[in-house]
């Protein structure tokens, strides 16, 4: 996953323009963040089955994209990049940790102008430490991303539970979560009690992939 110098939150505190969420919609609805090389990296609890990821769309709001090339195409009144998920090409689930990865059709990223996300392997997380979730709105014409301030609670090797700082953390599945540097730490897959999430940590995600040989497919290399 991308490496390199990450995004630095602007004042107002929200994430960077390398830092996006990607609406997921199909047979289920939910977000995800774009990895690698044209791949989509989301919770199993939005697509679950080859059945399911070969019947969704991935949308999001282009970023100056100027109108793509392959199969992802710009809307260019609402602006919108979409294109049909391809996992033909690349599917990896984990039932254990909850992601998915699958391919997308080369010009996704060119059409909406997005860049894969950095990803903070070797973050550390503490008690209370901020984190920022971004999700993106069921209706991509009208809605938006939003970036909602967490707070750590409890962590262990392979998830982190995180509220809100004010009210709560209402957001879809796999909705990517942001270190204030700006890097993907960790990817909601459930809700948690009192308004909170669990996600799964990227660190583990990618441990996993590299320890069964599969990083290098899952990510496009």
């Amino acid at each position: 996953l991308t490496r390199g110098s990450p995004t630095i939150m602007d004042g107002g505190g929200l994430p960077g323009d390398r830092c996006h969420a990607i609406w997921v919609r199909g047979g289920k609805h939910g977000n995800g963040v774009l990895v690698g090389r044209e791949r989509l990296l989301t919770s199993r609890r939005v697509l679950a089955t080859y059945h399911e990821a070969s019947n969704t769309l991935a949308e999001a709001h282009a970023a100056g994209a100027g109108g793509g090339t392959g199969e992802a195409s710009s809307n260019a009144v609402g602006k919108i990049a979409s294109c049909p998920l391809d996992p033909s090409s690349c599917l990896v689930f984990n039932q254990t940790l909850d992601f998915c990865i699958v391919a997308m059709p080369p010009g996704f990223g060119a059409a909406s102008g997005l860049v894969p996300v950095s990803v903070g392997e070797d973050h550390s997380f503490a008690k209370s430490q901020p984190l920022i979730l971004l999700t993106s709105t069921q209706d991509p014409d009208t809605g938006s991303s939003h970036a909602i301030r967490l707070r750590v609670d409890d962590w262990d090797d392979s998830e982190v539970c995180l509220h809100a700082t004010e009210g709560s953390a209402s957001c879809e599945l796999g909705s990517p979560i942001y270190s204030l540097s700006g890097q993907l730490v960790a990817l909601v897959v459930r809700p948690a009690p009192r308004g909170g999430v669990v996600a799964t940590r990227m660190s583990a995600v990618t441990d996993r992939l590299r320890k069964r040989g599969q990083l290098g497919y899952a990510l496009g290399d």
